[in-house]
């Protein structure tokens, strides 16, 4: 069973404990452009809306601009 992804921004912890992946895993998806984020002061809030996107499989990796 998939856990439920809740309806407010998460932190880099909440979404590792809610995808089952490590930090770096996160940061590297957040820099390729698979998962949106914002900063808070120094730490970083996942979207939840780019959250549910990758776990529908809808998320593709952002080209960078030249």
């Amino acid at each position: 069973m998939q856990a439920q992804i809740p309806e407010h921004d998460l932190s880099v912890v909440e979404t590792c404990a809610l995808l089952g992946i490590t930090a770096p895993t996160v940061y590297k998806l957040m820099g390729r452009g698979e998962l949106d984020s914002y900063k808070v002061g120094a730490r970083r809030r996942i979207t939840a809306e780019s959250l549910q996107k990758l776990r529908r499989g809808e998320s593709q990796p952002k080209t960078p601009r030249r």
